[in-house]
């Protein structure tokens, strides 16, 4: 008997973020590569029964993205046409000043990340008809994986605990009613099947206003009141 019915699918369109998702990255070496296998082996039996499809998408460059992937080990569990990065199409599709200031960020760090990819990949399957509902991002930034998701795309994130960060900064607190999970199949499971309690943004949006607020005003000096 199948592990996972069809029928009991809430999500069917699965997106992974790489570094500090499924390979450790700059924020976390927490990431259990047996623990990334197995859930990987588990949802490619899904996908072989044409009821899930899964994805990495990464905001490196297309030659950089590949080559991470080839270089962890997990390149076999991914179709090609489910891996997601900057092209050379994608860049030429920015206005003059982004594709400008694009070109001038990857020529001083090869491994610059383009994050709103990322959004450009939900609009694009989005477009294909795939429901909003259907779409799970796995991300660990509350900023750039979970807030932009969340203001652009509007498709459920789940946030890789032990990597969770603000602007790619390890973060140890918690914000309420985000869904946080670890990559391992029982945590999995529960969100594809939506075993797990209905996402609460409010916090999310707060926390990020507070954050920006305090990093817009960081240099102004207090304002001294009466004499």
């Amino acid at each position: 008997m199948a592990e996972i019915r069809p029928d009991e699918l809430v999500k069917t369109h699965l997106f992974f973020g790489f570094d500090d998702v499924l390979v450790n990255g700059k924020v976390s070496n927490s990431v259990n590569p047996m623990h990334v296998k197995l859930c990987l082996e588990k949802l490619r039996v899904l996908e072989d029964q044409n009821v899930l499809n899964f994805y990495i998408i990464s905001g490196n460059s297309q030659k950089i993205a590949l080559k991470k992937i080839a270089d962890s080990g997990l390149k076999d569990f991914f179709k090609r046409q489910n891996v997601f990065s900057v092209t050379s199409g994608y860049v030429n599709r920015k206005s003059r000043i982004d594709r400008e200031r694009y070109k001038e960020q990857i020529s001083e760090n090869s491994e610059f990340k383009d994050e709103f990819v990322k959004q450009k990949t939900f609009e694009k399957f989005m477009k294909k008809g795939v429901k909003p509902e259907k779409m799970l991002f796995i991300g660990h930034d509350l900023l750039t994986d979970a807030y932009y998701t969340l203001r652009f795309s509007k498709i459920d994130v789940a946030i890789v605990e032990k990597s969770a960060s603000y602007m790619h900064q390890k973060l140890d607190q918690k914000v309420p009613g985000l869904t946080y999970i670890d990559v391992e199949w029982n945590d999995l499971k529960k969100v594809i099947m939506g075993n797990i309690p209905k996402p609460d943004y409010s916090a999310l949006d707060k926390f990020v206003y507070q954050k920006l607020r305090n990093e817009l005003f960081k240099d102004v000096p207090p304002i001294k009141v009466g004499k």
